[in-house]
């Protein structure tokens, strides 16, 4: 539940992931899913239209705090590590639009 003042926070990671890994990847990032909804957040992955070996994956979340830093989130998101190193980014909602 959103409470005064959150905002929204979404993690975005660009993962190169060798195609003859992908299925397996598919079934680590549902790992991720799995323990961020847990924890009250969103989690989506999309494959690149025209370079199949790329992936963005998305972890939102309103409640104060570090979702991801959750050991059982961070450990998730680790072992993704092995498919290709992510290169992640962190944005805020800007408060002006945080209703």
């Amino acid at each position: 539940m959103k409470s005064p003042g959150s905002i929204r926070h979404l993690l975005v990671t660009r993962r190169p992931v060798g195609t003859p890994a992908s299925a397996h990847y598919l079934r680590a990032w549902n790992r991720v899913r799995v323990v961020v909804e847990g924890a009250g957040g969103r989690a989506w992955v999309f494959r690149h239209a025209d370079e199949p070996g790329l992936w963005l994956e998305f972890v939102e979340w309103q409640q104060e705090g570090d979702l991801p830093a959750r050991p059982e989130i961070r450990q998730a998101r680790d072992d993704l590590e092995g498919f290709g190193a992510g290169r992640a980014e962190l944005w805020r909602e800007p408060r002006e639009t945080a209703a």
